[in-house]
């Protein structure tokens, strides 16, 4: 299109504008639009959504936003914190529960004799906590609060605690047990010698404490945060310088022992007495060295004690009669009498060489035998002065037996009982005395000048001839029988005299 043709359009148009503006608003004539109802119900409803969701926006932001403002000071529900639950408390209540915890934290000291303690009121403690409680609450951002509202949450918080030294050691020195005129010193761990057996005696701490460790231990103790403490656990009473698990205790068991199980016998010609090894742990000790040492004076005490025991002489015998019947029989000065003063010193030196022994007691007079119901022994002769007969025992069997004649009664001359020793026995004898010398073949005396020997001039043996007809008190025997009972009777050998009615026989 030409440039003229486009000016001429131009300006039609401004003409027909300049007319319509010309004309009266009054003239120009306005026509309702038409709606459909359904648009305008349409319309309302969304009108409606638009407001309900604006609203609904509005409250959730609402509460958003003070859900961030109140999880900003409070914890969540189901949080704990040290095991305390805080659940919906907020920082500052936190805070104060556990200052108060802090405030009344203390440790117990334990002694022996009763307990201590050391606290924070009493300012021997001071305590703070690792971290804030703001600082533990800002592990969880408060923007995020809605995604911890189905969790459980715990957290620990550690207490820093350290000690007020000079406070502390100023209430440990004023406390009853740390007292030095209260400690009991430790003893010392011994082995002694006693019942029977080598014994350790434990050693046992006393109460004298070891303060510097008992500062440093509570210290320790404090600082890791520990409720209480026991002082023995910790070693801080001074133990005894000798415990019973040390190598010198050790080796003193040893040395005891080995002496407490050596065999220690008596022999009474082949009847064996063992000496009690709780007599052997009163004679000996264990000196400062572990050197056992014999106490003279308790040897001596126990020889007396073994001689009362075992000496015979001067004693009544339980005897069993070739007739079954026990009696007793007084022994005078037959049987065993121990030599105390030579016996102790004799003891006393096999003690102290403390090896095994085996020895006879030193003796004045010695038994034949000695067996456990009396020193009479399995071989002996028995002369039943009532019956007027002899019987000869040997290995506990009567192998001879034999009619004698006694001491004459009606001259005053009776055979008295007792039990005696042979004294010795010898052939070819005379014997002698007032108005007489006679010679006999087979001469065994046992008590002074009584014996026994061969009577060739009697004819009669036995029955109640000793009334009238008998000896000056000895015991007369036929020549064969008196040889025979010489070929078993030695010196020494018991020759049992009694009379019936004397030792309660009775038929």
């Amino acid at each position: 299109m030409s440039k003229q043709n486009e000016l001429e359009e131009q300006n039609e148009k401004n003409e027909k504008y300049k007319r319509i503006t010309d004309e009266p608003l009054a003239t120009i004539e306005l026509s309702t639009p038409f709606i459909d109802a359904s648009v305008a119900k349409y319309k309302k409803k969304n009108k409606t959504r638009k407001i309900i969701i604006i609203s609904i926006a509005g409250v959730l932001a609402l509460g958003y936003i003070s859900g961030i403002i109140y999880s900003f000071t409070h914890f969540e529900r189901n949080t704990q914190i040290n095991g305390i639950d805080i659940s919906n408390k907020s920082v500052s209540s936190v805070n104060s529960i556990l200052e108060n915890e802090m405030y009344n934290y203390k440790l117990d000291v334990e002694f022996k004799d009763g307990n201590e303690e050391l606290s924070v009121k009493n300012g021997d403690i001071i305590i703070s906590l690792e971290k804030s409680i703001r600082e533990v609450k800002n592990t969880h951002s408060a923007f995020l609060w809605p995604l911890y509202l189905q969790g459980g949450y715990s957290y620990e918080v550690k207490y820093i605690t350290k000690v007020n030294e000079t406070k502390m050691e100023s209430t440990i020195n004023s406390w009853e047990q740390t007292s030095p005129s209260n400690f009991i010193k430790s003893v010392n761990a011994e082995v002694v010698l006693r019942d029977g057996e080598a014994k350790i005696i434990d050693d046992i701490t006393g109460t004298e404490l070891d303060i510097d460790k008992l500062i440093n231990t509570c210290k320790d103790y404090i600082e890791d945060g520990a409720s209480k403490v026991n002082i023995e656990d910790n070693d801080c009473y001074i133990k005894a310088d000798v415990v019973s698990n040390s190598d010198i205790i050790k080796k003193k068991f040893e040395t005891c022992d080995e002496f407490i199980n050596m065999d220690a016998k008596y022999d009474f010609k082949g009847y064996i007495v063992d000496i009690p090894k709780e007599e052997l742990c009163k004679m000996a000790y264990l000196d400062d060295n572990g050197v056992i040492q014999i106490s003279y004076n308790n040897v001596k005490s126990y020889v007396a004690r073994f001689a009362k025991q075992y000496n015979t002489c001067y004693t009544e015998r339980d005897f069993k009669t070739h007739s079954g019947y026990m009696i007793k029989v007084y022994g005078g000065y037959y049987g065993w009498e121990i030599d105390e003063e030579a016996e102790t010193e004799e003891l006393y030196a096999y003690l102290k060489s403390k090896k095994s022994f085996t020895k006879a007691p030193v003796c004045i007079k010695e038994g034949y035998a000695y067996c456990d119901m009396n020193d009479i022994g399995n071989n002996y002769v028995e002369i039943d002065l009532t019956n007027q007969h002899v019987y000869v025992y040997h290995n506990g069997n009567k192998v001879f037996d034999t009619p004698c004649v006694s001491g004459c009664v009606n001259r005053g001359m009776s055979t008295p009982g007792g039990l005696y020793p042979l004294t010795y026995k010898t052939k070819n004898a005379t014997l002698r005395g007032p108005g007489y010398a006679t010679p006999v073949a087979y001469w065994m005396p046992f008590n002074g000048g009584i014996g026994m020997h061969d009577a060739t001039w009697k004819s009669k043996f036995g029955e109640d001839y000793y009334i009238y007809d008998g000896s000056h008190g000895c015991i007369n025997l036929p020549l064969k029988a008196a040889e025979t009972i010489y070929e078993y009777v030695e010196q020494g050998s018991p020759v049992v005299c009694y009379w019936e009615n004397e030792v309660g026989i009775t038929h």
